[in-house]
């Protein structure tokens, strides 16, 4: 399924949905209560939420976990039973964790076949970043004001955190950038536009690290540090609409790595 598909009729509507909470916020506190919710990733308010639910969260930001930094490869099956096992719960947990994986566009379920890890094309990856670049462009009046303490230093953490990773590790580096983008999301007001960040970039992270193997290492590396010293700059500055096209920019970038021709068609 093309990840434009899924996306794009709701990228419209979330468009509406972030203008009126721009007017809210203007009538002055009003819209406090509304963004006191969790809105990060499903690891980070499993813990708000009682036991099964609670498990289930925990099981399904593994599973998710695993696929987006490549330790379920695209084209693994994955099977309840043994997952059943591996976390201590019958199989109507790990069924139930598959369908909303399904629906993340990151397993497809086949009767008969069991689970599989999808795969994404080049067509489907570009439509999906351009969705993506579109949402950070359009995330600038959003990001929380003024920028939480310890957002610099957050940035600061991150480089070291990628430069930190051993030459060739690809698991390292998906663990690196899955945090960076995890946290990151944690700059933006609104629930609706983090949950699309977040879904969007589990379904398409564990394709650049697949291309990663084949890249200079060193110089994709310190491209990246770069970038998000870019970002970095734009957060001392306390500068949301210019961390916003900076975000947007970095994204460009992490596609041109993939080849001309992608970039070409944005």
């Amino acid at each position: 399924m093309s990840a434009s598909t899924s996306f794009l009729s709701t990228v419209y509507r979330v468009e509406a949905t972030l203008a009126a909470q721009s007017d809210v916020r203007k009538l002055g506190g009003m819209d406090k209560r509304i963004n006191e919710v969790p809105h990060t990733s499903a690891a980070k308010d499993q813990a708000t939420r009682p036991g099964a639910q609670e498990r289930a969260d925990a099981i399904f930001a593994t599973l998710r976990h695993r696929i987006c930094t490549a330790r379920f490869p695209p084209g693994m099956v994955l099977h309840e039973a043994s997952l059943a096992e591996e976390f201590g719960v019958s199989r109507s947990p790990i069924r139930r964790v598959f369908a909303r994986l399904e629906q993340a566009n990151l397993l497809e379920i086949r009767h008969g076949v069991g689970a599989r890890v999808t795969e994404i094309e080049m067509d489907q990856l570009v439509d999906a970043y351009r969705i993506r670049m579109m949402l950070a462009a359009a995330s600038g009046p959003h990001f929380r004001q003024p920028f939480p303490d310890g957002t610099v230093k957050f940035f600061d953490d991150c480089i070291k955190r990628f430069r930190d990773v051993e030459l060739g590790d690809t698991t390292g580096f998906g663990d690196a950038n899955a945090h960076f983008f995890t946290e990151f999301c944690s700059l933006i007001e609104s629930p609706t536009l983090c949950r699309l960040h977040e879904q969007l970039f589990f379904e398409t992270s564990r394709m650049w690290l697949l291309r990663l193997p084949e890249l200079d290492w060193q110089e994709t590396v310190e491209g990246i540090c770069r970038e998000v010293a870019d970002l970095k700059w734009y957060a001392e500055m306390n500068d949301p609409e210019g961390l916003a096209f900076s975000m947007r920019t970095s994204l460009r970038e992490a596609l041109q790595r993939f080849g001309a021709s992608a970039s070409d068609r944005l």
